[in-house]
C-alpha cells in the first residue's frame, strides 16, 4: 500500500455487536466501511443456505482472491480510514490470507452464552459452525 490510509480489519463471530461497531465507524465523516466482504465467497464455496443467500451472492464477488486484493486496494471514497467488518467463519480453508498483512487486525470477543442467546433469537437452528466455533469446510 502506498497511501497512508488506515485499514482496520475487525474480526468477530456472529452476534458480537460487530454491526454496532461498523455503524459507529460509518457515522464518522472520515471512514469508509465494508460489511462482511467475504460473505458471498463463503456462501458460494460452502453451499450453506443462509437467509438472503442469493441476494448476497449477487451483490458481492465470490472470488476470495479478488476480495482479499480489494481489502488492501484503494479505500472507497479516498477516505483516511477503512473499517472492514469481517466474520472469522467466512475465512474457510483455501481462502488466501496474504492480504491480512496489509491491514490492522483487531478482534471483537463476546461471552459465548450471550452470542448463543442472541443468535437463537434470529435462527431456530444453530450449530457451533454457525457461530464460528467450528470450521464449516
Amino acid at each position: 500500500m502506498s497511501d497512508t490510509a488506515v485499514r482496520v480489519a475487525m474480526w468477530s463471530g456472529p452476534r458480537n455487536i460487530s454491526t454496532a461497531m461498523m455503524r459507529s465507524f460509518g457515522a464518522r465523516g472520515d471512514a469508509a466501511v465494508s460489511d462482511e466482504p467475504f460473505y458471498a465467497a463463503y456462501l458460494s464455496r460452502t453451499g450453506i443456505d443462509h437467509p438472503m443467500r442469493e441476494e448476497v451472492i449477487a451483490s458481492q464477488s465470490c472470488d476470495p482472491r479478488e476480495v482479499g486484493a480489494s481489502m488492501i486496494g484503494p479505500v472507497p471514497g479516498g477516505l483516511p480510514i477503512w473499517y472492514q467488518k469481517h466474520m472469522t467463519l467466512h475465512m474457510i480453508e483455501g481462502f488466501d490470507r496474504q492480504w491480512m498483512s496489509g491491514v490492522r487486525n483487531a478482534f471483537l470477543i463476546r461471552e459465548p452464552r450471550a452470542v448463543l442467546m442472541s443468535y437463537v433469537q434470529k435462527r431456530a437452528d444453530v450449530t457451533l459452525a454457525d457461530i464460528g466455533f467450528r470450521p464449516t469446510a
